[in-house]
This record gives structure tokens, C-alpha cells and sequence, in this order.
């Protein structure tokens, strides 16, 4: 079945959103997530810089796009706004960020893509040899077999087309995890510690790959080599960007501070309060300052990345 025919024949719920998986709900409240996380709903930076990597690596760009697990669209809406909406597929596994997305769409000003409910596991659903690019912003560490995820999504894929994604990654979760634990002899405050153990079980959670982890939201930190291992067991060629956003390929990247990630890491992502932050940051300072000091100009240490795997057959 072509692309075309896809989209005709696949059934659509009452908001017409194509019925490709059924809907499951995000484990956390949707409605909150860009609260949380301060994302603003007129933030095109991401989508923009996807756009100019993609155009660096000289990228195929024109047979259509996908973006899964599109989440509140933060990606979704620089991404409209760079490529021809006509030709977008956005999805996402919960009908409620679908609903948030395109509500950002709409006042926006953006034309509507096609809007999708897919869950990973469900790609091979889609038709062969379709997309030029499938994009993915931090949600490929919810999927319990990645390595078989990249296998079928390859097949998705015309020749020459990319799969772009942004990860968190090991190293700089297991050095925030590290800090955590060393800094619990430091206090005996009880809303100090229940933090500082929720934040060290929590790493240790996500660095281990001998727990099961089918569960669980978010299952994995990546290694580059676990990205690697799965990209030669898919075909798939690899470039790496390492403590890089899609949001810093849209102009000139600064350079990375491990300790502002470990400080927006507890803020954002933990929402610890901010005597925890405090705390965290002051008591830290030491190692936080030998960490910069040790890493110089370098990428160090590595605590998210982009990642571009090519098909080449």
C-alpha cells in the first residue's frame, strides 16, 4: 500500500485522527506537561533547527515527514512552520497531546497535518519506503525494545532517508545520580533527603539494563554505543551530536554547562522545589566546578545528544 492509499483507508475517531494504534494515555498528566516544563506554545527554535541540520547534512527532504511521540507539539510547531504541513504525519500514542498539538497548530496560524494516534511498537502499520525523514524529540527511551523499534522504522524509510532524534544519555544521568547519593551524608533534613534518594533511585533506574523496565514511562538513558549497536543491526548509517538540541542547531550553540543541565535536570524534570535546587547546586559546587574544569572545551560529559541513522540500502 503507497502513502496515499494509507491515508485514505486507514479509519479516522471523531476528531480525525488516524486509528493507527489505539489511545493510551500518558502516565503523567498531559495538561500539566508544558507547565512544567515552561514550554511556550509560539516556540519555533526546535522545529527550526531541525530544519537547518537536515539542510547541513544535505538530508533528503522530499517525500513526507513523520514525527513520533509528538507530546504538547514542541517540536511539532517549528517543524510546520519549516516544512509543507501537507506532507507532515504528526502523531503521538495519547489523544490528549494530539489535542493539545493541534490546538497550538490553530493559534499558531498553521495549516493542520495529518494527525495521528501511533504507539512505537504499532510502525510497522505504516507503508515501506515512504518517509525522507521520521523525527523523534526524547521519547524513543519510552520504548521498552528500541533496537527492534529502529529495525522496522528503517524499513519506513526511503533510500537516503533519516531518522533524527534527540536523547538523554547515560554518562550525565550517572554523574547526577553519583552527586545525589555522595551528598546525602550532608544533611539530615527529611525533605532534603527523600529528594536527594528519590534522585539517586531514580538514575539508578535508568542507567541499569538488567531491571524490567516494560512498566515504567521512561525506561532508558542511552550509551553511544547502544545507539550504535542497534543503528549497524538496522542498516542504519550514524552521526552523533553530542550535548546538543535540535534548538541549538538553529543558531550558534553555546557551550555546554554540566551544571546548568544538572540544574534545569532537578527544576524541570525531577520538580524539586527550589530548596532542593539550592542545596543540590551549593553543595556540589566543588564537583560541578572540577567537572567543568576536567572537561575544557570537550562535550563532557555526555548527558543528551542528537542522532541522524541514514539508510544507505
Amino acid at each position: 500500500m503507497n502513502y496515499k492509499l494509507f491515508l485514505q483507508n486507514t479509519p479516522r475517531d471523531k476528531d480525525n485522527y488516524l486509528l493507527i494504534s489505539p489511545h493510551r494515555k500518558y502516565q503523567h498528566d498531559e495538561q500539566s506537561y508544558d507547565n512544567q516544563y515552561q514550554i511556550s506554545s509560539y516556540d519555533y527554535v526546535a522545529g527550526e533547527g531541525l530544519q537547518r541540520l537536515a539542510e547541513s547534512l544535505n538530508l533528503d527532504l522530499n517525500n513526507p515527514i513523520l514525527e513520533l511521540g509528538c507530546g504538547t507539539g514542541r517540536l511539532s510547531v517549528g517543524l510546520l512552520k519549516a516544512f509543507d504541513p501537507a506532507k507532515v504525519l504528526v502523531t503521538d500514542a495519547s489523544s490528549i497531546f494530539l489535542d493539545i498539538s493541534r490546538q497550538k497548530f490553530l493559534e499558531n496560524g498553521l495549516a493542520l497535518p495529518h494527525l495521528g494516534l501511533l504507539q512505537f511498537e504499532d510502525i510497522g502499520a505504516l507503508p515501506d519506503d515512504t518517509f525522507s525523514l521520521i523525527v523523534i524529540r526524547s521519547a524513543l527511551h519510552h520504548v521498552d525494545k528500541y533496537d527492534e523499534f529502529l529495525v522496522a522504522a528503517s524499513k519506513k524509510l526511503v533510500r537516503g532517508g533519516s531518522l533524527v532524534f534527540q536523547e538523554p544519555l547515560y554518562e550525565g544521568l550517572f554523574v547526577l545520580g553519583l552527586i545525589a547519593k555522595y551528598l546525602q551524608k550532608s544533611t539530615s533534613d527529611k525533605e532534603l533527603l527523600k529528594d536527594l534518594r528519590l534522585l539517586s533511585d531514580t538514575m539508578r533506574f535508568y542507567c541499569r539494563t538488567d531491571v524490567d523496565k516494560s512498566l515504567a514511562e521512561d525506561k532508558y538513558v542511552f550509551r553511544l554505543n547502544d545507539i550504535l549497536s542497534a543503528a549497524n543491526k538496522a542498516e542504519l548509517g550514524l552521526k552523533f551530536f553530542p550535548n546538543r538540541s535540535f534548538e541549538d542547531f538553529a543558531g550558534e550553540p553555546s557551550q555546554f554547562d554540566y551544571s546548568k543541565f544538572a540544574q534545569n535536570y532537578l527544576k524541570y524534570c525531577m520538580s524539586f522545589s527550589d530548596k532542593t535546587v539550592t542545596f543540590f547546586m551549593s553543595n556540589a559546587s566543588d564537583v560541578l566546578e572540577y567537572i567543568a574544569e576536567i572537561s575544557g572545551t570537550d562535550h563532557a560529559p555526555e548527558s543528551s545528544g542528537v542522532f541522524v541513522l541514514t539508510r544507505t540500502i
